[in-house]
Order: structure tokens, then sequence, then C-alpha cells
């Protein structure tokens, strides 16, 4: 579990650099963001999806709730 959490915080990070650099995420943002990476990481674990895919949707969700 501390592996997935692990992997929460880079997808994270990386949503939001390829939005425009930490700076430029708001804190208010930060929530919808943690909230689809929990839908991503409920998807990982009801469904035991591969770790490739559980990132893919992590990263989909972080950038879904910053959008």
């Amino acid at each position: 579990t501390v592996s997935v959490l692990i992997a929460a915080l880079v997808a994270l990070l990386v949503a939001s650099v390829l939005l425009g650099g930490v700076g430029r995420v708001e804190p208010a943002d930060v929530l919808p963001a943690a909230f689809g990476m929990r839908t991503g990481l409920a998807d990982y674990m009801i469904f035991r999806i591969r770790v490739p895919r559980a990132l893919a949707a992590l990263l989909s969700g972080a950038l879904f709730g910053l959008a």
C-alpha cells in the first residue's frame, strides 16, 4: 500500500508538471485531483488491474480533477 501511495503522489506531481508547473496548481484543485486518484486507486483495488493500468488510471484521474 505504501508503494501505491507513492505512485499516487508521483502521478499528481507529473500531472501538475504537464499542466505548466507546480506553482500553477491552485490549492482548490488538489481535492478534485485527489478524488480522481482515489477513483483510480479504487479501480485498482476492486478489479485488480495491472500496475501500469493502475498508474494510468491515477494519472488520468489527477488530470481530470485538475482540468
